[in-house]
């Protein structure tokens, strides 16, 4: 699969870029406040004292760290939380290297810590930090790096939906990159089974491509490609409603090998308003019967049968 760019010593301070300092305590906690308190307390002695007996960079100030600052994103001390983190991933980094497997713990409280604080942007440093580490650690062909993939797609997806900064179209581009390598490390693992939530981010990935291209013989012709992109992007832009409907076709016949008609259903039904969205009313109504003649054979209570 291509590469995502991964940076290998990403600065450790843009991981603390804007996160709030949150006034309030979250309505509901496993344990009562004066209790995560008190744990809290008895942590920090434990950090002093293994500060005062062992090395500055003992691992197991590394895991207290760790757990310190699980407490205090608990409590919504999101600043400390960070702190604790950023001490615990430099020792990690220290003892077992810069792209040890032993650091993904602790990213991923990296990555539940900002979406508690609301500050999902600063993900992607944590991702690329992932990436490199899975990319140092793993088979490029593993389901472990497709499923890491699949979440950078999915980040930056979500990323261009829900408008987390001002460069659309890179996230756009990225989520394609990825997802596209989760896509096809499956299919190289002969793994050909159905996966509708697979086939409809990508899906979703080329349509909001698609709504950059203006196309030939308009007063932004495409041949030309838009100075205001790079050049991958023009690329994915040019490519992506082809892309897009040959994905779906793709889609239906790797439904129709699992036998399953809801599956098939979902397949078609998709290929059929992806035309429609590209105002091809012909061809999308052909397939919406064509999807209603599987719906027929699913159970009366079925959610899909039930909409359609």
């Amino acid at each position: 699969p291509g590469q995502i760019t991964a940076q290998a010593t990403a600065d450790e301070n843009d991981l603390a870029a804007g996160l709030p300092s949150a006034d309030t305590v979250p309505e509901t906690l496993s344990i009562s406040v004066e209790e995560r308190e008190e744990i809290l307390a008895q942590i920090q002695s434990q950090l002093e004292y293994l500060e005062s007996s062992r090395d500055a960079y003992d691992i197991g100030i590394s895991e207290l760290s760790l757990e310190l600052g699980a407490h205090y994103a608990e409590l919504g001390y999101y600043e400390q939380s960070l702190e604790a983190y950023r001490r615990a991933l430099h020792i990690a980094r220290i003892n077992y290297g810069l792209t040890s497997e032993q650091q993904l713990p602790i990213l991923e409280q990296f990555l539940d810590l900002y979406e508690k604080a609301g500050q999902m942007d600063e993900a992607k440093f944590i991702f690329q930090k992932m990436l490199l580490i899975y990319q140092e650690n793993y088979d490029p062909w593993s389901p472990a790096v497709a499923s890491l993939y699949e979440r950078i797609g999915s980040w930056h997806l979500a990323a261009y939906y829900f408008g987390i900064d001002e460069e659309p179209v890179s996230h756009l581009v990225s989520a394609n990159v990825a997802l596209s390598n989760a896509h096809n490390i499956g299919r190289a693992q002969r793994d050909y089974s159905y996966d509708f939530d697979m086939y409809n981010l990508l899906a979703l990935t080329n349509w909001g491509l698609s709504t950059f291209y203006s196309g030939p013989g308009t007063n932004d012709d495409f041949t030309n490609a838009r100075p205001d992109l790079s050049r991958e992007a023009n690329l994915q832009i040019s490519g992506a409603f082809r892309n897009g409907r040959l994905l779906l076709e793709e889609g239906i016949e790797a439904a129709q090998k699992t036998g399953d008609p809801e599956n098939i259903a979902r397949a078609v039904l998709m290929y059929a308003d992806w035309n429609q969205l590209f105002n091809r009313p012909r061809t999308a109504m052909t397939h919406y019967l064509e999807a209603y003649s599987h719906i027929q054979q699913l159970a009366p209570d079925n959610p899909l049968k039930q909409s359609f």
